[in-house]
């Protein structure tokens, strides 16, 4: 993932992904590629961030069958131990309608969680995040509520440049949705722009 954000809050987004297993299967919600903007502000001692992603699904060059427009809303709280520890609760609802048509099926995703940082020095910092999802029935799949833990390590190459790898999530369902979903463990890249900062 890339990411490029301004001073004034607004930010642009790249993702990317591609599935290691079952890579025939279509559309494959494994594979997309995605284009996002945003904006976000601090309140306070809260973060406010809102944003719409165009979910680019396989096939690619399909537009738009099967793509998905997400909207997202989120809000998060810091609260720093010292200089090195800090810890993020944070609110985030995203909410998937289909770009045509009924397919793939709209829905909500509530995530109630909770972050905790840990700086090394100045460059260098490991995150972990847990949380539990509220899932209303997406994709067609079935509702239920859905746990993930997110870990990643953090390189800051100077005030503007940031580097997220590894970035590992493990995700796995916490009620019998019967969908066939499990444990799933994905790993990724992050990197983040930030000119003027």
């Amino acid at each position: 993932m890339v990411t490029v954000a301004l001073p004034c809050g607004l930010y642009a987004t790249f993702f990317d992904s591609e599935p290691l297993a079952q890579r025939d299967v279509r559309p494959n919600y494994g594979r997309e590629t995605d284009y996002g903007l945003g904006w976000t502000r601090k309140l306070g001692s809260y973060v406010v961030d809102a944003s719409a992603t165009y979910l680019n699904v396989d096939p690619l060059t399909v537009l738009p069958r099967g793509d998905v427009l997400q909207l997202s809303e989120r809000v998060t709280q810091n609260f720093s131990f010292n200089k090195k520890n800090a810890i993020t609760p944070y609110l985030w609802l995203r909410q998937a309608m289909p770009m045509r048509g009924s397919t793939p099926v709209g829905g909500s995703f509530i995530h109630t969680g909770a972050g905790f940082t840990h700086a090394f020095d100045k460059r260098v910092s490991a995150s972990l995040a847990m949380e539990a999802v509220h899932d209303s029935g997406a994709f067609g799949y079935r509702p239920g509520y859905i746990g993930r833990i997110i870990a990643s390590a953090n390189w800051n190459r100077n005030y503007e440049v940031n580097i997220q790898f590894p970035q590992v999530t493990f995700t796995d369902p916490l009620s019998h949705t019967k969908d066939g979903r499990g444990p799933e463990l994905t790993f990724g890249l992050g990197f983040s722009f930030s000119p003027g900062h």
